[in-house]
């Protein structure tokens, strides 16, 4: 079962939203503020991103990775297993 708790689920049918669905990444835990641009972006198990990241086009981000407050990250960029990247 998917883990991702950021982002609201897809409306149900015939209730509009006013935000697009985020994409689901089994594992991840996704603050509701974080945004993740394209399908293209692929994210490990037991990864964390916090308040206010930006996920760009084409990235891949390992396997526990921990992506702090304000970070942005790519586009095509790809973050090893088991880092802790942290804004400033």
């Amino acid at each position: 079962a998917a883990t991702n708790v950021g982002g609201k689920d897809a409306p149900a049918a015939g209730k509009p939203s006013s935000e697009p669905a985020k994409p689901v990444f089994e594992g991840v835990l996704v603050h509701p503020t974080a945004v993740i641009d394209g399908p293209d972006t692929t994210i490990g198990k037991g990864t964390k991103i916090w308040h206010f990241s930006h996920i760009l086009p084409r990235v891949s981000i390992g396997r526990n990775v921990v992506l702090g407050q304000n970070v942005v990250v790519g586009p095509d960029v790809t973050v090893g297993n088991d880092c802790k990247v942290q804004n400033n």
